[in-house]
């Protein structure tokens, strides 16, 4: 039986946020290279694998080039 686990808490100062916006999640293994921009040209159907999404948030929220920023991510 799964059990539910409560979400992590990332502390920053009040008023931080960045909202991601990934393209079509996949649960392939990380590649480590990935597109991430303000804005993204999009052809097709592209992808992300959930292990990329999972280390850019790690990265954005330890610095702040993405603070108050909505950034795309796709590969």
């Amino acid at each position: 039986m799964r059990t539910r686990q409560s979400p992590t808490r990332v502390s920053a100062p009040a008023g931080w946020w960045t909202i991601v916006l990934p393209t079509r999640l996949t649960n392939d293994p990380a590649k480590g290279t990935y597109n991430v921009g303000d804005r993204l040209p999009m052809k097709g159907n592209p992808t992300i694998s959930r292990a990329d999404v999972a280390a850019f948030m790690h990265k954005a929220v330890h610095g702040s080039e993405w603070t108050h920023r909505s950034p795309v991510i796709s590969d």
